[in-house]
């Protein structure tokens, strides 16, 4: 009897697996929901970061494109900044050559114009040592004229 109690007869027990099963299937099916249901959710966070990285990978190709437009602004610029240097520096050559050029004209002409100041100079010195000699002379005659007048005027009287 205590053996018998002990175990359900086999038709309790049947039932008492059919029950077991079907609470265990319930729970599959249940598991089963909830894993379809995790799976969904896995699907739509996947989607969204596949949207967030494709959104992403726009906006970095975008800042790219216009850092590169940036880049051949500024390339462009710079370039003709360096064009316009050149040009300037190539006409700053060409000017300070030119006042070079002007420079010893004016020096060559100077010396000529010293050279011929000097002689000048000269010339002039001894035109009035001449003409302060030419004094002297005409005031020796005189002088003699008058002495000689003198001694005849003293010869005469």
């Amino acid at each position: 009897e205590a053996a018998t109690s002990a175990r359900p007869a086999s038709g309790d027990a049947r039932k008492g697996e059919a029950g077991v099963a079907g609470e265990k299937g319930r729970e599959g099916e249940e598991s089963v929901e909830e894993l379809e249901a995790t799976v969904q959710r896995l699907g739509r966070e996947l989607e969204e970061a596949r949207a967030e990285a494709e959104r992403q990978r726009q906006r970095y190709e975008e800042e790219e494109a216009q850092q590169v437009r940036e880049l051949q602004e500024l390339l462009s610029k710079e370039t003709g900044l360096t064009r316009r240097v050149r040009h300037e520096m190539e006409a700053n050559r060409r000017n300070v050559e030119s006042l070079g050029e002007n420079v010893r004209r004016l020096e060559s002409a100077l010396a000529a114009s010293t050279a011929e100041n000097r002689s000048l100079r000269m010339m002039l010195q001894e035109a009035q040592y001449a003409a302060v000699e030419g004094e002297m002379v005409e005031a020796e005659e005189e002088e003699e004229e008058e002495a000689a007048t003198e001694s005849s005027e003293d010869e005469a009287d």
